[in-house]
Parts: C-alpha cells; structure tokens; sequence
C-alpha cells in the first residue's frame, strides 16, 4: 500500500512538470507582444503546433533512458518516449488538418512555389510519421535488424524534425516575434542540448531506488496532461472571442 502511495505521489508531482513545460511556450508567445486573434480554431491549431515543438524538445530530454526523476522503471522512460512521440505526431497533423480546415486558401502553403519556412513545417510532418511508424517494433527489427543502425537514423531523423519545426516557428514570425522571446526559445534549445549529451553518456544511474510496476503511469501522465492542455487552451481563447 505504501509503494502505490509513493508511486501516485511521485506520478503526481511529474504530471506537474510536464503541465508546466506545455503551459510555459503557451504562456510566452502570449505574451506582448502579440499578434491579434484571428479564428478561435486557428489560435487553437496554433497552440497545438506549439505543443507539439514543445514535445519535440522534451523527447530529446527524455530519450527512454532511466533518469532521477521521476524514480520509476527503465521501462516507464521508454514509454514515455513513445507516448510523447506519438502525441507530436498527433498535434503536428492536427495543427495541419486544422489550419487547412479553417482556411482553405493555405492548400498554396503545400505546393513547392510555398514560403520555405511553411515547406519546411510540411516535411517535419512528413519526417514525423516516418520516424513514429518505422519506430513501431515489429517494422523496426525488419527495417533496421541492427538496432545501434536503427538508433543513430532515429536521433539524426528527430534533430531534422526539431530543426524544422523550430525554424518553421521562429521564420513564421507570427508569435515568435521579438528578441526576448527568440533568446527565450535559444536557451531553452541550449539546455536541451546539453541535457541530451549528458543523457548519451550517462549509461546507468545509480544511489536511485526503482519504483517498481510504474511502467502504465506514462500513458496516464502524458495523454491526462495533452488533453488538460488542448482542452484549458480551448476555453481560454472563447473566452477572450467572448470578451
């Protein structure tokens, strides 16, 4: 009974920084200065896209590999990686299918002769479901049967989505249109650099005492926290449409 009491307390305290790092990027670029809303739906495919660069991020932090907090499994952290990795996917094309619904004109933003930053946002889609699904196991061990082949495409396919994404926001200059938040986004990109080297070196943590059985609490954490996000976004911006 006390270990399951630990294990929600520690699932508890986690659900509170995944929600904090989802909710930081939001509340930046909301910030002044601000482009003026448009559409209650394209604001919120927006947020939706800023999530998903959010999530891009994070999945270089926590790449399924044991780290000291939260103090769960090994196999927590791989899945983990993979629910977050599908959930981009998910916001991604959603922010897409989104956008295309509300405003069918930005069919022009797909063909070849589009902005580059908009081309760009298109192939990290693209790059996305490539990765997601060639990242399923039983298509991996038939596309890469050496799995440290199969590692080394998958880190240098999510630097070539984070790139894209990141150069789609900061060149779209909608949101991301200042200094302050441009060096914001920088530093945030330089500790995720640094904590994604010192995660490949670090082969095993010890002094740290596994929860055990915590393996299921990532597929709580990050759907419960993507939905409470989409969703709290959602009655934000009609409230301000309603203002």
């Amino acid at each position: 009974m006390r270990s399951g009491r630990v294990s929600s307390v520690q699932a508890i305290k986690f659900s509170a920084v995944l929600l904090l790092c989802l909710l930081t990027p939001l509340l930046l670029v909301s910030m002044a200065p601000g482009p003026q809303a448009i559409y209650t739906l394209w604001d919120w495919a927006n947020v939706m896209g800023y999530m998903a660069m959010t999530i891009a991020l994070l999945l270089f932090v926590y790449r399924g590999r044991a780290r000291s907090f939260p103090p769960f499994s090994g196999r927590f952290f791989a899945n983990l990686h993979r629910d977050l990795g599908y959930i981009a996917m998910f916001l991604i094309a959603g922010h897409v299918g989104l956008l295309l619904w509300v405003e069918p004109l930005l069919l022009e933003h797909l063909k070849p002769t589009a902005p580059l930053h908009m081309l760009a946002g298109l192939f990290a889609l693209i790059l996305m479901v490539v990765l997601v699904i060639s990242s399923v196991p039983f298509l991996r061990r038939r596309v890469w049967p050496n799995y440290d082949g199969f590692r080394r495409a998958h880190m240098l396919f999510a630097a070539a989505i984070l790139s894209l994404v990141i150069y789609h926001v900061v060149m779209s200059g909608f949101y991301m249109n200042s200094r302050w938040k441009l060096a914001a986004l920088a530093g945030v990109g330089c500790y995720v650099a640094i904590s994604a080297i010192r995660n490949e070196r670090t082969v095993l943590l010890s002094g740290i005492v596994r929860i055990r059985n915590s393996a299921g609490y990532s597929h709580m954490i990050t759907y419960c926290v993507t939905l409470l996000v989409l969703m709290a976004s959602l009655v934000v911006l009609l409230l301000q449409r309603a203002q």
